[in-house]
């Protein structure tokens, strides 16, 4: 594959950015609960750390692609660029809020609460399966406690079921996507405007096949124009003598008033 080394496929798929993706989403994962706890962002496109984490990576590694060919690699390719970007976006969702916490916490919770109501152990806590989460009261008050190790024996059985379902979920979707895409792109045309993000970002050298940013003005104008708003906005959420510029709550389309006006529409 032009660009690109380590035993690359067609699709972009090598094992250089296979270790790259797996190590960057472990770098997201703590920046992701700090986002969360502090910040109270979600697993939502644009929302914080990890919705935007693989569109940042995405540009930096496009940015810094450029410098490998000072060395005696080739840098990366536009489709090994977007497949890290595949990656990550796939990766980082699973150590968030959204997944996460899920898994863990909430399970896990109803063990912990059943200690001050009692009668949740007859209610329904006996109908659950064995390996929803950890019964052992010591790992139950550890796990929220802390101070204490990590009772691995206890959540074997509970991580490799959820793991399971989780590794389910992932290949319906996967195979219902694979049914589906003939048709929504041969026939239908569908257009999947999200994607086109990173599609645009990335451009290929013809040269060399090597990816990089794109070099128009009009690309690098509504980049400074997003970052520099989105950054002053942030900042005046740390620092209140920063003048505030709102970039939500704009209400385009106004609801009518004839709802607020008594109106039932009966006459």
């Amino acid at each position: 594959m032009p660009g690109g080394n380590g035993g690359g496929g067609a699709g972009g798929i090598s094992r250089r950015v296979v270790v790259a993706a797996l190590i960057l989403v472990a770098l997201v994962a703590p920046a992701a609960f700090y986002g969360e706890i502090l910040f109270g962002t979600t697993y939502m496109f644009g929302s914080g750390v990890p919705g935007m984490a693989p569109l940042v990576i995405l540009f930096l590694a496009a940015a810094l692609n450029p410098l490998w060919k000072r060395t005696r690699s080739a840098g990366l390719s536009r489709r090994e660029l977007l497949a890290l970007y595949g990656i990550i976006v796939v990766g980082a969702p699973l150590v968030t809020h959204g997944i996460l916490v899920w898994a863990l916490s909430t399970n896990i919770s109803h063990q912990y609460l059943a200690r001050a109501m009692p009668e949740w152990e007859t209610a329904f806590l006996q109908h659950l399966p064995p390996w929803f989460s950890p019964t052992n009261s010591a790992a139950v008050e550890a796990y929220f406690q802390g101070r204490s190790p990590v009772p691995w024996a206890e959540w074997r059985g509970p991580a490799l079921g959820w793991g399971s379902y989780m590794l389910a979920l992932f290949t319906a979707t996967l195979c219902l996507i694979l049914l589906l895409r003939r048709q929504w792109i041969s026939h239908e045309r569908l257009a999947f405007p999200l994607a086109q993000v990173p599609l645009e970002m990335v451009q290929g050298e013809t040269a060399s096949g090597r990816g990089r940013l794109p070099a128009t003005w009009v690309f690098w104008i509504g980049f400074l124009i997003s970052f520099g708003l989105t950054t002053i906005s942030r900042l005046s959420g740390l620092f209140p003598a920063i003048p505030d510029i709102p970039l939500t709550g704009v209400v385009l389309m106004p609801p009518s008033r004839a709802g607020s006006s008594g109106w039932s529409g009966s006459g």
